[in-house]
Formats: C-alpha cells, sequence, structure tokens
C-alpha cells in the first residue's frame, strides 16, 4: 500500500472530469484522475495545494487542466493507493498496465511452442506471431505455424474489438480453406494446445470486470493480485486472478477459473526483460492445465519490434499467402 499522503482528487461517478467553480453532486475522493492520451486513459494527479483549495471552497470542483501551453503535472507513481474501493483499484491497476505496455505499434515473434501430455511426452512446433497494436479499433493478430511439416502454414487471424465479439479465421493449408471461429467455440482449444482461441485474444478492458484481491510477494517480487470477470457470456472461464508486478505492471501469473468455479489452468510467465530499451516482454510462458496435467509453453526465439507492418497483412487474404 502507498503512503498516506498519496495524491487523490475528486471523481464523479460517471468518471468523465469537468473544470469549473460550483458545487456538484455525487462526487467522492477515489484517485487519480483519467484522461485520453491517443486513445487510451492515462493518470493524471492533482498537487495537495488544489487538494487544500477543494476543501476552502466547501465542494467545489477544481480538477486536473491547468491549459496554459503545458500540462500541469503527471506522475504515475502511488496511483494505486489512492483509487478507492476494490474495483476502482482493480480497474486502475489494469489501466497503468495498459498505458506502459502501449505505443510499441507493430511486432513479429517467433516462438517454439511445448506440449507436454501426462505421461510426460513432448511436442514441439515453431510458429511466427505478428501483432499490429490498434489504439482505437483492437489490436490485429496473425499467428503461422512453420514447423513440423504437418502443420505448416496453419495460420489464425485475430481481429480483436473494442465492444462486441472479435473475429477470428482458422487457415487450414490441407483443406485450402479458411475457417471462421464462432465466439460460442471460442473456449475450445487451440490446435490441441492448453491454450484456447480465447486465451489468443489480448485483453480488452472494456470487456471485464476488475476488482483489487490483495498485494501478495512471491520470489521476493512485490504484486498486485487482482480478479477479472468477462463481461461475455462464451468465455471459458468465470473468473481469473492476474498477478502483477509493481515495479514494471507486468503480469507474471493468472489463475483461469472454470465455469463451475473450480481451478482450471495456472499460467506463469518468466524471463522478463526490456525489448529496445523500453518494451517489457516474458522470454517464456507457460500454462499447466491444473485438471489434465497437461502443458504448454512458448519460448520465445526471436522478437522484432517495429517490423513495419500494415493492415494489409492482416487480413483473410493474407491467410491463403502463408
Amino acid at each position: 500500500m502507498a503512503s498516506k499522503s498519496a495524491v487523490s482528487i475528486w471523481r464523479r461517478q460517471t468518471g468523465w472530469f469537468i473544470l469549473g467553480m460550483r458545487p456538484l453532486p455525487q462526487w467522492r475522493e477515489v484517485g487519480p484522475a483519467s484522461r485520453l492520451h491517443r486513445g487510451r486513459r492515462t493518470d493524471t494527479y492533482v498537487p495537495e495545494t488544489l487538494r487544500w483549495v477543494g476543501r476552502l471552497l466547501a465542494g467545489p470542483v477544481l480538477i486536473v487542466s491547468l491549459v496554459l501551453g503545458f500540462n500541469l503535472v503527471t506522475l504515475h507513481f502511488d496511483f494505486i493507493a489512492s483509487a478507492g474501493p476494490a474495483e476502482d483499484q482493480g480497474l486502475a491497476i489494469m489501466k497503468e498496465q495498459e498505458r506502459v505496455n502501449s505505443g510499441y505499434r507493430d511486432e513479429i515473434g517467433r516462438y517454439k511452442m511445448t506440449l507436454v501430455n501426462a505421461n510426460g511426452d513432448r511436442t514441439e512446433r515453431i510458429m511466427e506471431r505478428r501483432t499490429l497494436e490498434g489504439v482505437k479499433e483492437g489490436d490485429k493478430i496473425l499467428v503461422v505455424f512453420q514447423a513440423p511439416p504437418d502443420i505448416n502454414g496453419t495460420a489464425l487471424l485475430t481481429h480483436q474489438h473494442k465492444a462486441g465479439d472479435d473475429d477470428q479465421w482458422l487457415y487450414l493449408p490441407g483443406l485450402r480453406r479458411i475457417k471462421r471461429i464462432a465466439s460460442s467455440t471460442r473456449s475450445n482449444s487451440f490446435v490441441g494446445s492448453e491454450y484456447t482461441y480465447e486465451d489468443l485474444t489480448p485483453l480488452e478492458l472494456t470487456k471485464y470486470t476488475f476488482r483489487y484481491l490483495r498485494d501478495e510477494t512471491i520470489d521476493g517480487v512485490a504484486l498486485w493480485v487482482v480478479e477479472t470477470v468477462p463481461r461475455f457470456k462464451d468465455s471459458a472461464y468465470s473468473r481469473s486472478e492476474v498477478f502483477i508486478r509493481k515495479d514494471n505492471h507486468q503480469t507474471i501469473r493468472i489463475n483461469f477459473y472454470e465455469r463451475k468455479g473450480a481451478l482450471l489452468k495456472v499460467g506463469r510467465f518468466d524471463g522478463w526483460t526490456k525489448v529496445d530499451g523500453k518494451w517489457w516482454r516474458a522470454r517464456i510462458g507457460r500454462i499447466e492445465n491444473a485438471q489434465t496435467k497437461r502443458s504448454t509453453s512458448l519460448e520465445t526465439l526471436d522478437l522484432k519490434i517495429g517490423a513495419g507492418l500494415s493492415r494489409g497483412d492482416f487480413t483473410t487474404q493474407a491467410l491463403e499467402r502463408q
């Protein structure tokens, strides 16, 4: 938890901020203000002096934007402690993670996928993952398998949407066919792995509710634990527990719970490093099924951020060119 001197502001229940000097109803003290930056929210803080002025005026609102050709001050420390209720605090943590990870534009990564069954038998695959960041309309992702020969050319295209169902298409080269993935089947296994089609879509904040659960320490690393609950009906999960590092805002573990409430899978993400000195990426991610004891890991072999990808690289026609 942050110190008692953490800066707080006055926020209306709707979340919209106003610069004004008259009393307004329904204001409560909850934490960092939000503003839009390239379509994403960032947290803007009000100095203690403005809090003092607000009290002096016995309730009038004095919020955040002194636009005199510059921004007054934007800070991103101690924003969690002043976020108030667990729901607001959980959402604040996830928004900050989104802010930290935004702005890379596009990337191409090459990975080794290793599938291990309950008997310890291993199957290895090589795949490439291309991503185009979408600030307004959601990310676009193309996964293409390159080895072994029996799966070479199999590809999955995902168009994420800020609202409504995401679009996904699977290309099967042996059949020369593109199959659209229905939203009702997105909880199915992706090519026999422990990843579902849902897992391969980036987390969109508007499609989940969030609740701060607790602070925790694992291997000496301070963490926030946030519960996520999907708003959409076809999710494979009733909820998830996301373990987020306080020092870099990256996820190191996710506990996935099935629709009946039992623990289904545990995801772990290790070997965090900065690519190009700016973007945090995990070297390896591993998902283990707690019920079947099968697991799937993805190990990064190569990664390039800023590869010059465009929207034309993420069409159904591009699927057939793989």
